[in-house]
């Protein structure tokens, strides 16, 4: 097919994806409606098109004719783009405002209070969540009972900061604790490790909120000992 009809099938694709619909089941009338009205189901579409054209552009600049597997590759990088971009954009603006709010340059945490009482006029997102929802979520930090802190990493990968773009997938907010994970795989290269042998570690590595030499509490050792007893050390 054509570069031009290769790019138009990708917009398709992605359009069936972010709707929800079966494309083959639309008349062409429907489909060109549903094409229209992706661009305010979807804010991020105006990039998402933009993403496309970039990756029709690296696998194949000169071709006017492309062949399916071309096409096929045109559509999983402009999805894996995508993602990208969403984490960039939205994501970067959540997490830049919390940063703003840090109790404490590279502590990682917002005090609860100051949590709430961010809000200004014209926002387009809130932070309302209630503490239950964020104790479930993992995001609470009440290692102070008086003082409870909303811990940024793991506030930015709640479900609730995820896009709900089609039925078949979201796009999410990279998870800043993965390369923590990925530097105690390559260090440990084995199945489990004793707690003392992750802290002596996790103090040596560097994340986006906190430098080296991290301290932790003894709330954190405790659930971290209680993990390691209950799998036998």
């Amino acid at each position: 097919v054509s570069g031009e009809k290769a790019v138009d099938a990708v917009y398709m694709c992605l359009t069936a994806y972010i709707t929800g619909s079966d494309i083959s089941t639309l008349s062409r009338e429907t489909l060109d409606s549903t094409c229209k009205s992706v661009e305010t189901q979807f804010p991020q579409w105006a990039n998402t098109k933009a993403l496309i054209q970039e990756a029709r552009d690296q696998v194949a600049p000169a071709l006017q004719v492309l062949e399916f597997s071309d096409t096929e590759l045109i559509l999983e990088m402009a999805s894996e783009k995508m993602g990208h971009r969403v984490d960039e954009g939205a994501c970067q603006e959540i997490e830049n405002r919390l940063v703003g709010l840090e109790e404490s340059a590279d502590s990682g945490r917002v005090r609860l209070s100051d949590f709430y009482s961010s809000q200004s006029e014209g926002d387009h997102f809130k932070f309302n969540e209630r503490p239950e929802y964020l104790r479930q979520m993992g995001a609470l930090d009440e290692s102070d009972p008086s003082v409870p802190r909303v811990i940024i990493p793991n506030y930015l990968t709640m479900p609730g900061n995820c896009f709900n773009i089609s039925s078949y997938y979201d796009l999410c907010c990279i998870d800043l604790c993965e390369d923590l994970l990925d530097e105690l795989e390559r260090r440990i290269e084995a199945p489990q490790a004793s707690p003392s042998e992750i802290v002596r570690i996790l103090n040596s590595t560097e994340s986006a909120y906190v430098p080296i030499g991290r301290n932790f509490s003894e709330a954190l050792m405790k659930k971290l000992r209680v993990v390691a007893e209950a799998h036998a050390g």
